[in-house]
């Protein structure tokens, strides 16, 4: 049996993440707030945004980084300012300067890192 790519645990991790992120911030319900204009959608229509974008992998899958946004704010460039404003209150300067710390790593990631997080982040 051929072994996944990486590009395709990538992809799928990128997918189970997303969900979890979406049902957490929805707090067992059906609905989640924005965490940028703090609206209320449906969780399952909402994106995840992240905060230090995507393109770090050294905090692409942290829970810190990543919350239920609605998509016209992450289609906005992720109305930064707003986010910025929900990690100080939610987080604490301390949480937002360890991110941009971290953001600057490059994690090599074993395709035993992405089936570890997949699983994880499969549990409901």
């Amino acid at each position: 049996m051929k072994k996944p790519s990486l590009s395709a645990l990538r992809k799928k991790l990128d997918a189970v993440f997303s969900e979890w992120i979406r049902k957490r911030d929805a707090h067992g319900k059906d609905y989640a707030h924005c965490c940028t204009c703090n609206r209320a959608y449906p969780w399952k229509s909402m994106d995840c945004g992240h905060f230090i974008r995507r393109q770090h992998t050294a905090v692409r899958w942290t829970a810190t980084n990543a919350h239920a946004q609605c998509k016209r704010c992450n289609l906005q460039g992720g109305e930064m300012v707003n986010y910025y404003q929900f990690m100080l209150r939610q987080y604490g300067q301390d949480v937002i300067d360890e991110l941009q710390r971290r953001k600057h790593q490059a994690p090599r990631f074993r395709r035993a890192d992405y089936k570890e997080m997949i699983r994880f982040h499969s549990q409901p």
